[in-house]
């Protein structure tokens, strides 16, 4: 805002000339243009900006964009469920569901941003049966960290395996380099 100001202050000095006003604050001419044509819309010249703050100065000039919303919402909690009740629906068949009903509606890579944006802000995240946070694929299925969650690349963690082990009384930790040089077999001990 300091730059408004001084662009404010140099116009009330030097007068109508763009030029000077442009060079004695160091901006381009369109810029100084444009805080101009701001400051006149808001009513606002140079003793007025130096009685306002920062931000009440900032919100008289540049008030935030005014919001277009005529386009019609989904129900993406309608949506959301219905890409988890059936594997073979896809978010471009939801889209193309929701574009024949409505054609002035949300194209279709804004449509799947604000489905995911949605997904995302409503309730906990999806987790698989080892608890490692998992997603969902574009045919709903659910994807792990590395692939498929059903099977053994994506679908155990360390965790997992070590569990595994416990299970089979295999335990690896007095395992050592000399036992694998001596050739014991996997570098199993019963666990005691």
């Amino acid at each position: 805002m300091r730059r408004v100001r001084e662009v404010l202050r140099l116009r009330a000095e030097l007068g109508e000339n763009l030029s000077a006003v442009a060079a004695g604050a160091g901006l381009a001419r369109s810029t100084v243009r444009l805080y101009l044509r701001r400051a006149a819309a808001a009513g606002i010249d140079a003793t007025t900006a130096n009685s306002l703050s920062d931000d009440a100065l900032e919100a008289a000039l540049f008030p935030p964009p005014a919001v277009d919303n005529e386009r019609p919402t989904p129900d993406w909690a309608a949506l959301d469920a219905e890409l988890r009740r059936h594997k073979h629906v896809t978010r471009k068949l939801l889209w193309l569901e929701y574009n024949t009903t409505h054609p002035d509606g949300y194209e279709f890579s804004q449509f799947k941003l604000l489905l995911s944006r949605w997904q995302k802000s409503s309730g906990p995240q999806l987790v698989d049966a080892s608890g490692a946070p998992c997603r969902r694929d574009r045919a709903g299925r659910l994807r792990g960290r590395h692939g498929d969650s059903d099977g053994w690349r994506g679908g155990a963690s360390g965790a997992d395996f070590c569990r595994l082990l416990a299970v089979l009384g295999i335990d690896l930790r007095g395992s050592d380099l000399d036992a694998r040089a001596s050739g014991l077999a996997d570098l199993a001990y019963p666990v005691v």
